[in-house]
Parts: structure tokens; C-alpha cells; sequence
């Protein structure tokens, strides 16, 4: 590169743990990589020092994670916990897709998406939620009333307050 320039090579994402998690936000997922950026360029209240290279100082934050979902919707995590160089923690975004992919943004640089290593299965996904066709409000309608039926006899885990206190009948059915 430029001469005293520092190169910044962009993140990668090499694993997740855990690879399967449920849809709710807030959990947690540690992301395994490399060139997430070296705890000790930051001082103590996580204002980079440097190696300044050729980007202004200002525009060096730490590294974020961001939640990329099957379907292109994607949404940052609602915190990132940078640890190393190696190693991030992000505390989940609500996840409205089966499937997803861990993305680490460092200077204007992201890790490939859908690397293998970066993915997350998400499990209780509420589908009448977001797999309908036909979305009207956020309820379920007549096209995911099926969907509806089943997740809420199968899935105990189901953590949306409007189903449990209105129950099946009356959440999954147009009124």
C-alpha cells in the first residue's frame, strides 16, 4: 500500500456458535474470525488511537456485526462485543428469516455473506408472522392459518404475547 499507509484487510467470518438459535432477540452468538481489528488500537472508553493509516481517525469504529437474513432484509446486531482480533460477540436482532448469515463490518469493509461459517439456523421462526404471502397487518390470514395451527400446537416456546392471550382461534383466523 501507500508508504506508512496501513492496509486494512477486510473481515472474515470463519464460524458461529451457536449455529442454531431461536428467532427472539437478544440471545447471543460468538462470531470467530479474523481481521476484526486488534483490541489495543482502542483506548479505554473504545476511541481508536491507531495505527492511523490512510482513513481519518474518525471514521474508525469498532467492528460491527450485522444479521443478514435469507431474503436480503438485514439489521445490525443490537450490540457488538469485540473482543480480539478473532473473536465477536452480537446480541441478536429479532430474526425474521429460516435462515441467516453472521456479517462483520470493519472500516467500510464486510465479510463475505453466506460464507459457510457464518450461518444460523433459526429455529420457532413465527411464520404466520413472515412467511406470508399475503401481509396484510403482521396477523396471520387465511393463507398462513395452517402454519399458524401447527406452530401453536407444536411449539410450546412461542413467546408472542398476542397469540398467547388471544389464542389460536381468534389470532389465526380473519375476524
Amino acid at each position: 500500500g501507500p508508504s506508512g499507509g496501513i492496509n486494512y484487510l477486510a473481515p472474515e467470518v470463519t464460524a458461529v456458535s451457536p449455529t442454531s438459535l431461536l428467532y427472539q432477540e437478544g440471545l447471543q452468538v460468538t462470531v470467530y474470525g479474523r481481521y476484526f481489528g486488534p483490541l489495543s488500537v482502542f483506548d479505554k472508553n473504545g476511541v481508536y488511537q491507531g495505527p492511523l493509516g490512510n482513513i481519518p481517525k474518525e471514521e474508525y469504529e469498532r467492528p460491527a456485526a450485522l444479521v443478514v437474513m435469507a431474503g436480503g432484509a438485514h439489521a445490525r446486531c443490537l450490540s457488538t462485543s469485540h473482543l480480539s482480533d478473532e473473536e465477536l460477540v452480537c446480541t441478536t436482532p429479532e430474526m425474521t428469516a429460516l435462515n441467516v448469515s453472521m456479517v462483520v463490518l470493519v472500516v467500510r469493509q464486510q465479510s463475505q455473506v453466506w460464507q459457510r461459517g457464518s450461518l444460523v439456523e433459526v429455529r420457532y421462526l413465527p411464520q404466520y408472522k413472515y412467511q406470508c404471502e399475503v401481509e396484510l397487518s403482521g396477523r396471520c390470514f387465511d393463507c398462513c392459518e395452517e402454519e399458524c395451527q401447527f406452530q401453536f400446537q407444536e411449539n410450546r416456546e412461542i413467546q408472542d404475547q398476542a397469540l398467547l392471550v388471544e389464542g389460536f382461534a381468534q389470532f389465526c383466523k380473519r375476524e
